[in-house]
């Protein structure tokens, strides 16, 4: 590539882009996504738009085909008359397999605290333990000892423990060895 390339020079120019590529080295070109550019789904399962429900029952699906092995999620890409264009999707696995950002079991576990069944998905496989991100109090508080008869509050009314605003991804050790690399924060348009 560096010497049939004359955009190497170029970039290597303009961009100050000075690596030269090695033997056996692979590069991947991809066509240019022409469209709104979007997250669908993030890679901790948050869908984030209203074009996003079968995209995120498809990343459920990935956990139903691969019998709970991995979730694909991270999707995002342009959404044309319906057709789907993706780039550069997380694979979250039990084995750990898929690069940096593959989170391994708690990757897996932050996208089902995150995700919503679809009627698309809600009968797929599902990890036998999910930790709920509401609190588990009852949905109605009874409120005695007052001058006036007991008042019932809706759940709805009341302040959640962690607002979507708040959620922080689980933090990592880093002197664990056997610990996946954090999430990395990345801009979305």
């Amino acid at each position: 590539m560096d010497s049939r390339s004359d955009i190497m020079y170029v970039t290597r120019f303009v961009m100050g882009f000075t690596k030269k590529f090695v033997e056996n080295e692979v590069v991947l070109i991809e066509d240019l996504l022409e469209g709104a550019f979007k997250t669908f789904v993030t890679n901790q399962g948050q869908a984030t738009c209203d074009e996003s429900q079968l995209l995120d029952s498809f990343a459920h699906f990935t956990y139903q085909a691969s019998d709970g092995q991995l979730v694909v999620c991270n999707l995002k890409g342009v959404e044309n008359e319906g057709k789907f264009e993706l780039t550069n999707p997380v694979i979250h696995s039990c084995d750990g397999l898929y690069g940096d950002s593959d989170k391994r079991g708690i990757g897996i576990q932050d996208f089902f605290q995150n995700h919503i069944c679809t009627p698309l998905c809600q009968d797929f496989l599902k990890p036998a333990i999910v930790f709920p991100r509401i609190p588990s109090a009852p949905s109605t508080l009874t409120l005695t000892g007052s001058t006036t008869s007991s008042k019932e509050l809706d759940a709805d009314d009341r302040t959640p423990m962690l607002s979507d605003d708040d959620f922080q991804p689980p933090m990592y050790m880093t002197n664990d060895p056997f610990a996946p690399p954090p999430y990395k924060v990345m801009a979305t348009n």
